[in-house]
Protein backbone atom coordinates (compact mmCIF):
# COMPACT_ATOMS: atom_id res chain seq x y z
CA UNK A 1 0.00 0.00 0.00
CA UNK A 2 2.80 2.44 0.87
CA UNK A 3 5.50 3.25 -1.64
CA UNK A 4 8.88 4.34 -0.39
CA UNK A 5 8.01 5.30 3.21
CA UNK A 6 10.55 6.03 5.91
CA UNK A 7 9.78 3.77 8.88
CA UNK A 8 10.79 4.62 12.44
CA UNK A 9 10.31 2.13 15.26
CA UNK A 10 10.16 3.15 18.92
CA UNK A 11 12.91 2.02 21.26
CA UNK A 12 12.59 -0.59 23.98
CA UNK A 13 9.44 -0.01 26.00
CA UNK A 14 8.14 -1.79 29.06
CA UNK A 15 5.10 -3.11 27.15
CA UNK A 16 4.15 -2.75 23.50
CA UNK A 17 5.68 -0.66 20.76
CA UNK A 18 5.18 2.34 18.47
CA UNK A 19 5.97 2.36 14.75
CA UNK A 20 5.69 5.47 12.58
CA UNK A 21 6.04 5.93 8.84
CA UNK A 22 6.10 9.15 6.84
CA UNK A 23 5.86 9.43 3.06
CA UNK A 24 5.03 12.15 0.53
CA UNK A 25 1.25 11.55 0.68
CA UNK A 26 0.85 11.24 4.45
CA UNK A 27 1.86 9.33 7.56
CA UNK A 28 0.83 6.46 9.81
CA UNK A 29 1.49 5.72 13.48
CA UNK A 30 0.76 2.22 14.80
CA UNK A 31 0.72 1.70 18.58
CA UNK A 32 0.44 -1.65 20.38
CA UNK A 33 -0.07 -1.82 24.14
CA UNK A 34 1.77 -5.14 24.41
CA UNK A 35 -1.41 -7.07 25.07
CA UNK A 36 -4.68 -6.69 23.17
CA UNK A 37 -4.97 -3.13 21.82
CA UNK A 38 -3.59 -1.89 18.48
CA UNK A 39 -4.24 1.71 17.47
CA UNK A 40 -3.61 3.02 13.96
CA UNK A 41 -3.54 6.72 13.12
CA UNK A 42 -3.49 7.13 9.33
CA UNK A 43 -3.17 10.61 7.83
CA UNK A 44 -3.32 11.46 4.12
CA UNK A 45 -3.15 14.87 2.48
CA UNK A 46 -5.79 13.78 -0.02
CA UNK A 47 -9.22 12.72 1.29
CA UNK A 48 -9.17 9.14 0.03
CA UNK A 49 -11.38 6.66 1.85
CA UNK A 50 -10.43 3.95 -0.68
CA UNK A 51 -6.77 4.24 0.42
CA UNK A 52 -7.82 3.84 4.06
CA UNK A 53 -9.89 0.77 3.13
CA UNK A 54 -6.91 -0.77 1.29
CA UNK A 55 -4.65 -0.03 4.26
CA UNK A 56 -7.14 -1.73 6.60
CA UNK A 57 -7.39 -4.73 4.26
CA UNK A 58 -3.57 -5.06 4.11
CA UNK A 59 -3.26 -4.90 7.92
CA UNK A 60 -5.96 -7.50 8.52
CA UNK A 61 -4.58 -9.76 5.78
CA UNK A 62 -1.16 -9.79 7.51
CA UNK A 63 -2.75 -10.12 10.97
CA UNK A 64 -6.14 -11.82 10.57
CA UNK A 65 -6.80 -11.81 14.33
CA UNK A 66 -7.19 -8.00 14.23
CA UNK A 67 -10.68 -6.57 13.97
CA UNK A 68 -11.72 -2.95 13.72
CA UNK A 69 -13.66 -1.67 16.70
CA UNK A 70 -14.02 1.98 15.72
CA UNK A 71 -13.12 4.18 12.78
CA UNK A 72 -12.99 7.95 13.07
CA UNK A 73 -12.80 10.02 9.91
CA UNK A 74 -11.58 13.55 10.57
CA UNK A 75 -12.14 16.46 8.20
CA UNK A 76 -9.52 19.03 7.24
CA UNK A 77 -9.56 22.50 8.67
CA UNK A 78 -7.81 25.76 9.38
CA UNK A 79 -8.24 27.86 12.49
CA UNK A 80 -11.68 27.21 13.91
CA UNK A 81 -13.25 26.18 10.58
CA UNK A 82 -13.28 22.47 9.78
CA UNK A 83 -14.88 21.02 6.66
CA UNK A 84 -14.81 17.92 4.52
CA UNK A 85 -13.83 18.70 0.93
CA UNK A 86 -17.28 17.55 -0.23
CA UNK A 87 -18.89 20.22 1.99
CA UNK A 88 -16.94 23.11 0.49
CA UNK A 89 -18.39 24.93 -2.51
CA UNK A 90 -15.95 25.02 -5.41
CA UNK A 91 -14.97 28.54 -6.45
CA UNK A 92 -12.77 29.51 -9.37
CA UNK A 93 -12.10 32.95 -7.91
CA UNK A 94 -11.16 33.30 -4.23
CA UNK A 95 -13.72 35.15 -2.09
CA UNK A 96 -11.18 37.84 -1.14
CA UNK A 97 -10.63 38.89 -4.78
CA UNK A 98 -12.94 41.71 -5.79
CA UNK A 99 -13.76 43.12 -9.20
CA UNK A 100 -13.40 39.87 -11.16
CA UNK A 101 -16.17 37.76 -12.69
CA UNK A 102 -16.24 34.13 -13.74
Amino acid sequence: VLSGPNVVSGGAMVDGCVVASIWAEGSVVVMWDGKYHVEVNLFTYKEDEYFADRFHYAMTKMMPWLKMETRDIMPRGHGRVVNFLSEVESKDIPVWVTGLTK
